[in-house]
Formats: structure tokens, C-alpha cells, sequence
């Protein structure tokens, strides 16, 4: 992982992440990746988007479909293996005019793998609300051909 000691020394993970429980996971992570302590592929990955700060999409459905859990890195602990996947119309893909880091969902991911178990349903509730109530916001945008102005931490 060329350039993590750097990286890490000065502080740019603080810059992205403003939970410092996030960044001592990130750091340890890629800490004993680093040290050859993980036999792994997707943290050396990680650490190369924030270096180069290049991003990675998240679809709003799986488009992977798991064949097996047999394998080195399979110890079959995780529920997660067998997401359902939905067809996508390549035709009807959209592409966003601008791509932005959307931080408030990198803390929850990490939130819920920090707590280490799933998120209650009054939490899951919440963030229903939260996105339903920023789609009719976007698409009151849209319908008066509006520019949404983000706010970055």
C-alpha cells in the first residue's frame, strides 16, 4: 500500500471523515493491511480510491449475483452473501451531470459496521423518511428546472 504511512500521518482521513471513531477503524484496517496482517484485496482498493480520490457508485439495486460462499475469504459468518438482484434497462440508465461524495450515507455505512449489528427499526424508519422526503425535494427541483445547491463538511 505505497503511500499510507504519508497518508496517514497527515491526517487527510480527519479531512473526509469528521467521526473519529470512523477514521481509527479506517486507520487500523488499513494498518494491518499495510503490515501484511490481512490477506485481502478490497482494502489495498479502498486506500487507492481515497488516495487518488477517485470514487466508487453504489446502484441504487444489486446488480451482483453471489454463486457460492466457498473459498478462501468465506467463513460463511454473514448473512449479507445472498443480496436479490434486479434487472437493469441499460437504455433507461441516467447519469448525474455531477458527481459528489455523499457523506452522510459513508456515515452510515460506517455507523452500522462500527455497531456491528443491524440498525433498529425506528433508525431504518428515520432514514426512510430522510430519503423519501430528499426525492420529493429533488424532484420539486426538477419540475421548476432548479439547481440543488450541497452544502460540503
Amino acid at each position: 500500500m505505497t503511500g499510507w504511512e504519508d497518508y496517514n500521518k497527515n491526517n487527510t482521513l480527519l479531512k473526509i471523515y469528521k467521526d473519529k471513531n470512523i477514521v481509527k477503524f479506517i486507520q487500523s484496517m488499513c494498518q494491518n493491511a499495510y503490515d501484511n496482517l490481512l490477506n485481502t484485496w478490497d482494502i489495498q482498493w479502498f486506500f487507492s480510491c481515497l488516495k487518488n480520490k477517485g470514487y466508487s457508485i453504489m446502484p441504487k439495486y444489486n446488480l451482483i449475483s453471489n454463486i457460492g460462499v466457498l473459498g478462501t475469504h468465506s467463513d460463511n459468518r454473514t448473512t449479507s452473501n445472498f443480496f436479490p438482484t434486479k434487472p437493469i434497462n441499460l437504455k433507461k440508465i441516467v447519469h448525474p451531470q455531477k458527481i459528489i461524495l455523499d457523506s452522510y450515507l459513508n456515515n452510515i455505512i460506517y455507523k452500522n459496521i462500527l455497531k456491528g449489528y443491524p440498525l433498529s427499526k425506528f433508525k431504518k424508519v428515520s432514514l426512510l423518511i430522510n430519503k423519501l422526503f430528499k426525492k420529493m425535494i429533488r424532484r420539486f427541483f426538477r419540475l421548476f428546472n432548479l439547481e440543488i445547491k450541497r452544502r460540503h463538511h
